[in-house]
């Protein structure tokens, strides 16, 4: 009986050591699996560090309109290719067979083969007009490639100013509740110690939580900035990322800008001009249509009655066309362009004026904004100080809290006024470096 029961209690035993090698390996692998999970996460939450050079790379490489850009200058370029077919001949071949029938002669079959070229010798100048044409419409795609790189700069600069602006304000917010945190213990004491009223310590208990409050707006400020920035970068969604501060101190503006030289090689005006000549250039291809034509044609080929045809044949001459009248067509055409030129002319003064006055404008709220950033660091340094002696003072029992708490706010304020101008002052700089960085003058190439 008890012999029988031997093999199930092998088994019961090989089944119980099991189970507890697994349970032992599960609570071995579990702190594992949190410690991996944690560091990932960890390394998720810190994500990339960029500097400002790291970002015009990326941008460079991965914005959308850069690359569009890039491919209009492209296609401008093959349309000068393509207008200035008209200074070369055209030459093409035929193969041609057909059968006629006619009562009297029966059916008579015809074989050619031809070799044709056809070259213009004048046409008014207007292949010539056609071709500095799309050369102009080309050097204005230039153009428009090198104003998307530095508008595409401009809204970097932007976008990396408001990370860094978030990522310090959630710094200076975490300071502050630390600091908030330090008031509202050292009140309740001397709150218990009677020293200290209930509403002081119900209005220190309020700015801690407000701190706190804050903390929760600058992170959503930071998420928000991020996405921001890498949209212009074209980095994934799901990635995270940091960027370094700049220092604002090694910034130096030249003191007497030449805003009529800017203006001129500014990219706007260039390409005002460049629409001023192919204005002008239009108006020329339409007087071309008062000229007279001269054109060569020659072919050469074979023809039989049969396939393959053996009788040689060519044939050469010199067209000459002559325009005499075309209800009034090339009259009107010459008119219009006419005055568009005259418009494209005018447009091109107007927008030199303009944009002398946006480069003013520009370098007035840079300096406004460097000037209130120099001001703004002396207030928080001089908040700074006076809430250290503030401090010392209230805890000493020689300040009330009501003196004490308005520097204690003067000193929050002026901290987060510091901020707010290093992130205006980094916008203006981009205004201005976008509309001062157009100093080069584009060429075709």
């Amino acid at each position: 009986m008890y012999a029988s029961r031997w093999p199930f209690i092998y088994v019961f035993r090989f089944i119980f050591r099991a189970t507890l090698k697994l349970i032992a390996k599960s609570i071995f692998i579990l702190p594992t699996a949190i410690v991996g999970t944690s560091v990932i996460q960890t390394s998720i939450a810190q994500g990339r560090t960029f500097n400002w050079n790291d970002c015009v790379s990326l941008a460079e490489q991965n914005n959308t309109e850069i690359r569009q850009a890039k491919e209009k200058l492209t296609a401008a370029q093959y349309l000068v290719r393509s207008a200035q077919s008209g200074f070369y001949p055209k030459i093409y071949g035929s193969l041609s067979h057909s059968s006629s029938y006619l009562a009297n002669t029966g059916q008579s079959d015809t074989a050619q083969m031809n070799l044709s070229l056809s070259q213009n010798l004048f046409s008014g100048f207007s292949d010539l007009s056609k071709s500095d044409i799309a050369k102009q419409n080309a050097l204005t795609a230039q153009i428009s490639l090198q104003q998307t790189k530095l508008s595409a700069i401009e809204n970097l600069k932007i976008a990396y100013s408001k990370l860094v602006y978030a990522q310090d304000y959630l710094k200076l917010v975490k300071r502050i509740e630390a600091r908030r945190s330090e008031n509202y213990k050292m009140v309740e004491l001397r709150y218990n110690s009677g020293r200290e009223n209930k509403g002081s310590l119900l209005l220190s208990e309020a700015y801690h939580h407000q701190a706190k409050y804050d903390i929760l707006l600058a992170q959503s400020q930071i998420n928000i900035s991020q996405e921001e920035l890498k949209k212009i970068l074209g980095l994934e969604d799901q990635e995270q990322l940091e960027v370094t501060s700049e220092d604002t101190t090694s910034i130096l503006l030249d003191p007497n800008p030449e805003f009529q030289t800017l203006a001129l090689k500014n990219y706007d005006y260039q390409k005002t001009k460049s629409d001023e000549i192919v204005s002008q250039l239009n108006l020329k291809s339409a007087k071309s249509g008062f000229s007279p034509s001269l054109d060569l044609s020659a072919s050469t080929g074979k023809t039989d009655s049969t396939w393959t045809p053996n009788q040689n044949k060519w044939s050469a001459g010199l067209t000459l066309t002559i325009p005499l009248f075309d209800g009034l067509k090339d009259y009107s055409s010459a008119q219009a362009q006419a005055a568009s030129a005259k418009a494209a002319e005018l447009l091109t003064i107007s927008t030199r004026q303009e944009i002398v006055t946006k480069l003013k404008q520009a370098y007035a709220d840079l300096k406004i904004s460097q000037e209130k950033l120099k001001v703004d660091h002396l207030f928080q340094k001089a908040s700074l100080t006076r809430s250290e002696i503030a401090r010392k003072k209230y805890n000493n029992g020689l300040m009330s809290f009501e003196e004490w708490d308005q520097v204690e706010n003067d000193l929050i304020l002026r901290e987060k006024n510091l901020l707010s101008s290093q992130r205006d002052f980094w916008k203006a700089y981009a205004s201005w470096t976008y509309m001062a960085s157009q100093n080069q003058e584009v060429t075709y190439e």
